[in-house]
This record gives structure tokens, C-alpha cells and sequence, in this order.
């Protein structure tokens, strides 16, 4: 928590700094102002948590100074201090939000139990615009139009947004490669959720194709732009310690972006995350390093070495010897494919996603030869496909059950010991749609059977499908529907009576 103190007092400034640390030295006192305009600077300044304020001050008086500053810092919690008691001050201190109001002097035991106070709410209130953020975050990538999110977090589209998208490339089982992403998920939130602060949000979220992604946001101030930084820096080593023989997980960054950039990152990241073949997997990149060693050969390449993989993986083997006969073609006619360095990058690649071992030292006649031979001898002999058929089934009876809660394509996987990238992949293979899109319109589907045989009211029903944010919830079954829910339900009722 980050506090400011303001009082013309000296001493009682003293108390509260020598107070507030014995309470909890984690707390941060980032000023201390002994009139009310200094107080307004402060606030605007450090955007702080917590204002402990007292009445009478000079200039203006701290309840002023807060009214002043409630439109630049919104979620600011206050604690009012004075030394006279009159109903009147404590009235107008409720009115403006503040969390208690205590009479000098101020003893401990009453301005611990405060802060607690403080301190819950701030979590819940962060814990909101975190879930807010996050929910915002999914719909864009789903294809949600971003004005509408502008409209809905108001001012994220003044902040700056990072992301971090996290590739699997893996010759283990399915359920072994969720127990390692998991684990990885596991230990990436724990140190988000550290880092967690009103300034600087954070989303999970998955990509249409099953790729976990990191989308985080913070206010333009160079203090916040160094959280995130270390934040991802501190990434690296839980990549490294997961990833190893047959797992890579390899990281790709954006440099800081605004709101409006979001879409066009994430297409451009799914694009040249395909260079990662080449480049070197279980690494952290930054998405303009990859663009600036794009080609068209490099990714002609990237293709078709993914596409054999997957032929592979699919047991697929007209398809694989297909791709293996393009891949021949490349290797004889582009230069690229005499570069050592790319060399190294692809025997990579294909030894911990299918398991050929191939040697730098050789040439591409004889990577094909093994290739083949790979091919020949394996492709029959890998694990059958985890049942997709039953596993779609058990995916739709999942979403059935628990389309009313938050779920997430992590969560189902999760159930289903398969990785969320291969979930998604197979989901929009067998239904034709991304999970997303099929689970809202199961949502709005729902929605127009409860509004049509339910008296509930629109901010229930939405509730009652899955939807927290009832704004959310009424541009979705619009843009479904054609009319907002309250139309919907007077134009059913108004059949009904006609009938």
C-alpha cells in the first residue's frame, strides 16, 4: 500500500510515519504534505493508495484537496483526521468516500484496525479492476471491437501496454505437456500477483490458437514502464527451469505499445513467432528482433517445417512425406539453409518436437534421408490422438455444465490433461468455431431463453449466464441479437400476450 500523510503538525507527521511501520514495513509512505496544496500535488504526483489527511490545514482543507484530486486518482482510499468533533466534518468526510474518520490524537490500535480496513478494500477494489482488465483483454483478442473496451476501462487507452506471448513446441504426451504449463502458470501469477497494484494491471489470457499470452498495462510513468520490465525479466529463469529435452518454451515480447496497437501486436506476434524454428527455441525474444531477420524464404521455411511437424504429430504420413518432399526442394534451392547458425536452430527445433536427431555437420541430402527414415519407422508407432471425438464431447458437456461460471479453455485442459494450444487447435478443428465464440453464443442463447421465460431482471439474467459486468453483457447480445436485452424482453412478453 502507498501512502501519503498530510498534516500541519509536525509531530502527529512523526506518529503516523512511526506508526504506520511498526503496523507493516511493507507499506510505503511516498509523501507527506503540510498544507492542502501540497497535499493536491502529491496525490496527483504519486497516485497513492491511501491519503491520511487532516481537516484544518492551510491553503485548503484536506476534505478540498480530496475532492479536488477524485477525478485523478478515482480509487484513492482516505483516512480524515481532526481534533474537533463535529458531526458536520463527519458527514461531509463520508460523502467523499473516506474509509473512516478519527479524532486526534490518533492511538494505535485505532489506526491499525483502519488501515486493515484500507487495505482489504484496496485488495478487493484491484482484485475487481484486475478481473475487469482481464475480462476487456480476452474479448479483443477474441475480436471484440476495441472501442467498445475503451468505453468499458475508460482510461487504459492513456496507458501503455506490454505483451508477452509463450510458444510450446514439445515431443511429450499431452498431459505431461499441460502438467509443465501448468507449473509455468502456476509460478508466473504467483509473481504477478506480487506485483499486483492498481497501476499496473495484468491479464492471462488465451489466444484463438491456444498460445498463452501476457498482456500487461501501467500508467506511462517511467516507475511503472520498470515494474513491467523486471516483471518479464524475471521470466526467464521459470522459462528456463521448466523447458528442457522434449519441452521448449520459448518467450516473445512487444516493446511498449499503446492500447490501439494490441490487435495489430497480436496478429504480428502469431506471424513471426513462426521464425522462432530458426532462431532458436526456449529463449526470450523481442518481437522487432524476429521482424528484422524476416523473409519471405524464412518463412517459406518456418511453414513448412511446422506443417511436417504437425503432419507428424497427426500421423498424417502422406501428408508428411509431402512436406518432407518441400522441404527437399528448399534445401536445394535457398541459400538460407547453408547457414549454420539456421541450421543448428532447426535440427533444434525438430529433435525436441519429433524426436530426429539431426547433425549440423551433415548435409541436406542426408537430413532428408533421416527425415524419411524418421518418418518411415515412427510415424505409425506415436500415441494415438487422446481420443479427440471423446475429448470434444467431454468439452461440450464442460462448457454445458459451467457456462454460467468464468471458465477457460486452461480450465478445461486443465480437466483433460491436454495443453490448452492443442484443446483450442483440435476444438475449432471438429466445431468450426474458436472456443470463445461457441461459448458466448451459448451464453446469448441461454440469455434469450431465460429473458423470454423468466421475470428476472436484465442485470440478473446477465449474472445468471456468466456475464459479472452487465454493460459487457448488453453489447454482446446486441451485437447477437440485433436489440438490447430490455427490448428483447418486452417484444417476447408483448408476443406472449398477443397469443
Amino acid at each position: 500500500m502507498r501512502i501519503v500523510i498530510a498534516d500541519d503538525e509536525y509531530l502527529v507527521q512523526e506518529s503516523l510515519i512511526s506508526m504506520i511501520a511498526e503496523i507493516n514495513d511493507s507499506w510505503s509512505i511516498v509523501g507527506i504534505a503540510s498544507d492542502g496544496n501540497e497535499l493536491v500535488h502529491l496525490i496527483k504526483e504519486h497516485q497513492p493508495d491511501l491519503a491520511i489527511v487532516d481537516i484544518r490545514m492551510p491553503y485548503l482543507s484536506g476534505l478540498e484537496a480530496i475532492r479536488l484530486t477524485q477525478n485523478e486518482c478515482p480509487y484513492m482510499q482516505s483516512i480524515v483526521l481532526t481534533g474537533y468533533s463535529e458531526f458536520a466534518f463527519a458527514q461531509e468526510a463520508i460523502q467523499l468516500g473516506a474509509s473512516n474518520y478519527l479524532l486526534k490524537p490518533v492511538g494505535m490500535e485505532e489506526l491499525k484496525s483502519s488501515l486493515e480496513v484500507v487495505n482489504q478494500k484496496l485488495k478487493i477494489q484491484n482484485d475487481f479492476i484486475n478481473h475487469s482488465f482481464e475480462s476487456a483483454m480476452i474479448s479483443i483478442v477474441n475480436g471484440l471491437d476495441p472501442a467498445l473496451i475503451i468505453e468499458e476501462l475508460g482510461d487504459c487507452a492513456d496507458w501503455s501496454f506490454t505483451i508477452a506471448v509463450f510458444y510450446v513446441d514439445s515431443a511429450l504426451p499431452e498431459n505431461e505437456q499441460a502438467n509443465k504449463l501448468r507449473t509455468f502458470y502456476q509460478h508466473v501469477k504467483r509473481r504477478i500477483n506480487q506485483k499486483r497494484d492498481r497501476n499496473v494491471r495484468c491479464a492471462f489470457v488465451f489466444l484463438p490458437n491456444g498460445e498463452l499470452a501476457l498482456i500487461c498495462s501501467f500508467r506511462k510513468e517511467a516507475k511503472y514502464r520498470k515494474v513491467i520490465e523486471h516483471l518479464i525479466e524475471e521470466f526467464e529463469p521459470i522459462l528456463q527451469g521448466i523447458s528442457g529435452y522434449e519441452f521448449c518454451l520459448t518467450m516473445i515480447s512487444t516493446e511498449n505499445c499503446s492500447f490501439t496497437d494490441i490487435k495489430e501486436l497480436m496478429n504480428d506476434l502469431q506471424t513471426f513467432s513462426f521464425l522462432r524454428i530458426l532462431y532458436g527455441v526456449n529463449k526470450k525474444w523481442k518481437l522487432q528482433d524476429l521482424i528484422k531477420k524476416s523473409s519471405d524464404n524464412a518463412f517459406k521455411l518456418c511453414y513448412t517445417i511446422q506443417k511436417l511437424v504437425a503432419s507428424f504429430h497427426e500421423r498424417s504420413h502422406a501428408n508428411y512425406m509431402n512436406k518432407l518432399h518441400e522441404l527437399k526442394t528448399i534445401f536445394d534451392t535457398d541459400e538460407l539453409c547453408k547457414n549454420e547458425w539456421i541450421r543448428n536452430g532447426i535440427s533444434h527445433y525438430l529433435f525436441n518436437t519429433i524426436q530426429c536427431q539431426l547433425k549440423t555437420s551433415d548435409d541436406s541430402m542426408e537430413w532428408i534421408h533421416k527425415l524419411k527414415k524418421h518418418g518411415q519407422s515412427l510415424l505409425n508407432d506415436i500415441r494415438k490422438a487422446e481420443r479427440p471425438q471423446n475429448i470434444i464431447e467431454q468439452t461440450l458437456i464442460f462448457i454445458e455444465n459451467n457456462f454460467m461460471h468464468d471458465i477457460s479453455i486452461l480450465q478445461i485442459a486443465d480437466e483433460l490433461q491436454v495443453t490448452p494450444n492443442y484443446l483450442s487447435t483440435l476444438f475449432h478443428k471438429k466445431m468450426g468455431d474458436t472456443f470463445i465464440k461457441y461459448l458466448t453464443r451459448l451464453r446469448l442463447i441461454k440469455a434469450q431463453e431465460l429473458l423470454a421465460d423468466t421475470q428476472s431482471q436484465v442485470q440478473i439474467v446477465a449474472e445468471m449466464v456468466g456475464y459479472s459486468n452487465t454493460r459487457h453483457f448488453t453489447k454482446l447480445f446486441t451485437e447477437f441479437t440485433g436489440c438490447y436485452p430490455s427490448v428483447y424482453k418486452k417484444s417476447v412478453s408483448k408476443k406472449e400476450e398477443l397469443s
